[in-house]
Parts: C-alpha cells; sequence; structure tokens
C-alpha cells in the first residue's frame, strides 16, 4: 500500500470516536485497532467491504468486530472457490436489528443457517484503542465517488440499517451453480481458523487443509479451479 493513500495515527484520549471530521480537515475515519492485529483487515478496503459498510449505514468502528470476522472470513471462501462476493449474498444469511441500548451493530445468524461462529466472546481493550485513519489526497478515489461523496459512512451514525431478511439479487443458473458450495457447508464454520488463514504464507493449502478437515467438502470441484 501506497504511503501515499493513507496515513495511520495512534488514538488520542482527546479524540471523539463518534464525531465526523469538518470540510477544512483532512478526512478520516477511526478503526478498532483489533481489526488489523487479530482479523488482518487492509486499507483501503475492497468493494465488497464498501458495500457491506454502505448497505448496512454505519461506519468502521461502529460494527462489531464479530461482524468484521464474518465479512472477512466470507471474502476468503469467496476467493478459494474464484468467487465476487456482494453485500446482498453476505447479507442474506444475517438479521439486524439495532438498538439504542447496543453500543455496535451487529449482525445475527438466522436461526437454522448460521453460516459462521464468532470469532471471540469479548475483545480486550475494545473501547480504548482506535488508530485514526487520514485519507490522504492521493487516495480520496478509494473513499469518495466522483462527486467527493464519501462511498460509506466516515463517522459514527445514527440510522443503521435493520432489516429480518435481507434477500440477495435473483441468480441465473449458472451463478447457482456456482454459489453451490455454500449450500455444502455445515453451520456455524470455525471463524478463528478460517480468519487464520490470512497470517498463513501457504494460505491456499492452509485453507485446503482447513476444509478438508472440518468442512468434508468434494474436492473434485477444487480440481476444476486449477
Amino acid at each position: 500500500m501506497s504511503l501515499n493513500v493513507i496515513s495511520i495515527e495512534p488514538y488520542e484520549l482527546t479524540d471523539v470516536v463518534v464525531s465526523a471530521w469538518s470540510s477544512t480537515e483532512c478526512p478520516f475515519f477511526y478503526m478498532h485497532a483489533c481489526l488489523f492485529s487479530n482479523l488482518h483487515v487492509s486499507l483501503p478496503f475492497d468493494n465488497f467491504t464498501v458495500g457491506v459498510l454502505r448497505a448496512l449505514n454505519v461506519d468502521p468502528t461502529q460494527l462489531h468486530p464479530n461482524t468484521w470476522a464474518s465479512i472477512q472470513a466470507f471474502s476468503l471462501i469467496c476467493d478459494v472457490f474464484r468467487l465476487s462476493p456482494t453485500p446482498s449474498h453476505f447479507l442474506s444469511y444475517y438479521t439486524s436489528h439495532p438498538t439504542k441500548l447496543a453500543l455496535w451493530h451487529s449482525l445475527v445468524g438466522h436461526s437454522g443457517n448460521v453460516l459462521f461462529g464468532s470469532f471471540a466472546t469479548s475483545y480486550k481493550n475494545l473501547k480504548e484503542k482506535f488508530p485514526k485513519v487520514f485519507i490522504c489526497p492521493e487516495g480520496a478515489k478509494y473513499f469518495f465517488d466522483e462527486v467527493g461523496r464519501s462511498k460509506f459512512p466516515l463517522s459514527w451514525t445514527s440510522k443503521s440499517t435493520e432489516f429480518k431478511e435481507w434477500s440477495p439479487p435473483p441468480l441465473s443458473t449458472k451463478e447457482k451453480e456456482i454459489y453451490s458450495p455454500f449450500d455444502g457447508f455445515p453451520c456455524k464454520l470455525p471463524m478463528r481458523k478460517l480468519v487464520a488463514v490470512y497470517t498463513s504464507p501457504q494460505c491456499w493449502e492452509a485453507f485446503k487443509g482447513t476444509i478438508i478437515c472440518l468442512f468434508s467438502v468434494d474436492f473434485g470441484f477444487f480440481s476444476l479451479l486449477g
């Protein structure tokens, strides 16, 4: 990543994480430190991640880390199967009921069709470490559209998206065949083992071994992918 795209600075105690940047400042947003250290989230976000944040109308810190882990795991599975992850297909596995009492926006898997288990039940120092990500002029295209609107919220929103069921767009016969591997996965895939693949230099082999041991997938499908 070019140093001219973003600049990351430590969180200062005087910062207000829910506040927005003004037009006179260099645009910025905050991230949970654990997204880098534990979940291996990279910047700038890809189109899939940007689409999820925009669909839910939340900024990065407003989304609970377990949901971030789900995004990472879903993206990994799609990458291995040569699929293009879309927000609609990802969100179709979840329901969302944000409340005023909740500090963060979380997605809850549909009963009987929970794709991933939780990455962690608690996150140490979650409320204390928020790296501040400044968007450099050269990196604006990754975070803003052609007319200068941010591609996702850069600060906390008061109206995150609530839904009971997110319907993905209709799939063609070929697309249904391509996405068929998801139908063969058991519920509550082991999130921690999936996300750990991001730290492996042999990402493909590590994930392939995880699939063999945990998911009992027919690897005749993988041989077709080359």
